[in-house]
């Protein structure tokens, strides 16, 4: 069986990166104006190019701006944390699911490891939250 989640948003809090990595690219390109937390929590279009319309970006640099600041996403170092509770409901499922199970869950300064051994009474669930 195979759980599937998306990251952003749903597993881990990663709103306060996003912020960062929008508000950094749309300096650099010097148009629209300064992202804001509440933008990303109000838009119904949450979309990079959603977002870029919503900053002001002209059309024009629409492109530039999500490519830079997918680029910034892809590889930055700026730790995204569970939301609380998201190890101990992973390894409830995990641990409903399956009879043996591994599940290992690691990304941009987090890490989740599950394991469930129902045949012989096993099972675990260890994870590295933000600052711990």
């Amino acid at each position: 069986m195979l759980l599937a989640f998306d990251y952003d948003g749903v597993v881990a809090d990663s709103l306060a990166a996003l912020l960062e990595y929008s508000r950094v690219v749309q300096s650099r390109i010097a148009e629209g104006r300064r992202p804001t937390e509440k933008d990303f929590t109000t838009i119904d279009d949450l979309t990079w190019d959603g977002l870029a319309l919503l900053f002001g970006i002209p059309p024009a640099k629409i492109t530039d701006f999500t490519a830079e600041v997918f680029r910034l996403q892809s590889t930055g170092t700026k730790p995204s944390c569970f939301f609380p509770a998201i190890p101990e409901v992973l390894a409830l499922l995990v641990g409903q699911t399956a009879r043996d199970c591994h599940c290992f869950f690691e990304f941009r300064g987090f890490h989740l490891e599950c394991t469930a051994r129902q045949s012989c009474g096993v099972f675990c669930c260890r994870g590295v939250r933000c600052g711990a």
